[in-house]
């Protein structure tokens, strides 16, 4: 009674196994694919100092810095991380949230060069990279 129930199950299993051209591509190269993004806590308080993680586009000329509700606001790079073969830089940053901020929902904005602005054709205006958000409590 239970190998007939066995031999379904290894068929169905077997199915599924992906031949090698079907595999899934390596960590390393689906980190490549990955488009900027930042990630920053869920809540804060204003005049706050909060943590920003940023993922930008590696090798390319022009500042890359933060933004709240698209306005220029006090941030700093306090260091790299990640992987140098990866196409992405990985930066840990600090953000000043506003005093005078209300409470409520807000964003915060990654600018720097997009993906075309390469070395050494010059710093291109900065563009928005990702956007991540923050809610202000008291």
């Amino acid at each position: 009674m239970h190998k007939g129930l066995i031999v379904p199950v290894l068929v169905a299993t077997l199915a599924f196994v992906p031949t090698p051209e079907a595999a899934p591509a390596a960590p390393q190269a689906a980190s490549r694919a990955e488009p900027p993004r930042l990630v920053a806590p869920g809540f804060a308080s204003a005049g706050e100092r909060i943590p920003v993680l940023a993922f930008a586009y590696r090798g390319r000329c022009g500042p890359t810095g933060l933004r709240f509700d698209d306005a220029p606001v006090a941030h700093r790079l306090t260091r790299y991380a990640g992987s140098p073969p990866s196409d992405r830089v990985e930066m840990f940053m600090t953000l000043d949230v506003p005093a005078t901020a209300t409470r409520g929902r807000h964003e915060i904005q990654l600018y720097g060069p997009g993906p075309q602005a390469r070395c050494p054709a010059g710093s291109a205006t900065p563009t928005r990279l990702a956007v991540g958000t923050v809610i202000l409590g008291p």
